[in-house]
């Protein structure tokens, strides 16, 4: 591909320079490990690029040296005094002493190259690096799923996205002692990801890249990594599993608030007959109450015009409550009280101020009558 079409491709896809460096200070805790043990050491970047990597090392006391194909990038490398070649970086390492560097490195360039070959580099790394060096691998994530198809695609020299497990498997069996996978720029924070993933997390909140940081034999303990800790995300199946458990969670609280709603819908239902009946029964109920209160009322006056003392005294206690248990019984009016049948005339108190006062003198006339 002619340099400068990928030159393009960089700017508008890869991020800018300073951004990178932020990106390549996550490799420090290891490199930390042994920078007192091989501070002035050489270090081997296959595929340097704009040479991020480089400056940092350079800045640790170490002696870079950055090998990539791309004329316009080395160019960038020149401009930023750090010491780079164009070459093939395969055929570069293979020429590189035994025991001779501190750091053998290669950000995204293995998806690049055949596998055969990418055999071959970690071979000749284990070769080159000195007891305690470190092998800094780092390439697209494909547990990502907008990366594995679809970002890797944005890079038309990309050969073939290569899976983690695959990549640990071939260090194991290199010959390096231990390593350690570190996954990198994730959306979703690691813990969201183990404890609650939401299908977005699920498709594209996985971490978009992951390093293999290996380490040759080191010969002193100190400088070892095996006692850095890593806090990676469970893997696709995990999550999918978690995914799977929210969404039947999801669908019990549906299928619970359906039933809810369902029975909240009966229930209102059925306070709408209740109020219907009322309704019904109500009518004819005060129709009744106002009329027995109009002929007690004319029956008072009536009772007070003829001197008819005994007989309101034998209507209030005999004959109205068997005449409104009657009523009752006849309309089905349950709402009024049959327990006590004066209520329904409501409060002495209540009836007009003429009836009030002719109750008040018969009451009077009927208790000297009794006396």
């Amino acid at each position: 591909m002619d340099d400068s079409f990928y030159m393009e491709l960089e700017k508008a896809f890869y991020a800018d320079y300073k951004h990178i460096k932020l990106l390549r200070a996550q490799y420090f805790q290891f490199v930390h490990k042994i920078v007192q043990h091989h501070k002035g050491s050489p270090i081997f970047d296959f595929g340097c690029g704009r040479g991020e990597w480089l400056e940092l090392m350079l800045n640790l006391g170490f002696k870079p040296l950055g090998v990539d194909i791309n004329q316009e990038m080395i160019n960038i490398c020149n401009a930023h005094n750090l010491k780079s070649i164009k070459a093939d970086g395969l055929d570069h390492i293979k020429k590189l002493k035994n025991d001779s560097q501190a750091i053998v490195s290669a950000f995204h360039v293995i998806e690049h190259i055949e596998f055969d070959d990418m055999k071959s580099f970690v071979w000749e790394a284990f070769r080159v690096l000195k007891p305690g060096g470190l092998l800094i691998l780092e390439t697209p994530n494909p547990r990502n799923l907008v990366v594995s198809t679809y970002n890797f695609y944005l890079d038309p020299t990309h050969r073939r996205a290569i899976p983690n497990d695959l990549l640990e498997m071939l260090i194991k069996n290199t010959g390096f002692e231990c390593h350690k996978t570190l996954f990198l720029n994730g959306k979703t924070p690691i813990g969201k990801l183990k404890n609650s993933p939401s299908l977005f997390d699920l498709i594209a909140g996985m971490p978009v890249d992951y390093g293999i940081i290996a380490q040759k034999n080191p010969p002193f303990k100190d400088i070892s990594i095996k006692d850095i800790r890593i806090e990676n995300p469970p893997n696709f199946i995990e999550i999918l599993s978690k995914v799977s458990d929210q969404i039947e969670n999801v669908k019990t609280v549906l299928n619970q608030t359906k039933n809810e709603l369902e029975q909240t819908k009966n229930e209102l239902e059925q306070t709408k007959n209740e109020v219907k009946n009322i309704y019904v029964f109500q009518t004819p109920n005060i129709l009744i109450k106002k009329l027995i209160k109009r002929l007690v009322n004319l029956l008072i006056i009536f009772c007070v015009r003829y001197k008819m003392t005994r007989f309101p005294k034998f209507f209030f206690r005999r004959f109205f409550p068997k005449t409104y248990l009657r009523i009752i019984n006849s309309y089905n009016l349950k709402q009024i009280n049959s327990a006590d049948p004066y209520s329904i005339l409501g409060d002495k108190n209540n009836l007009s101020l003429r009836a009030k006062e002719i109750y008040s003198k018969l009451t009077s006339k009927v208790n000297k009558k009794e006396k």
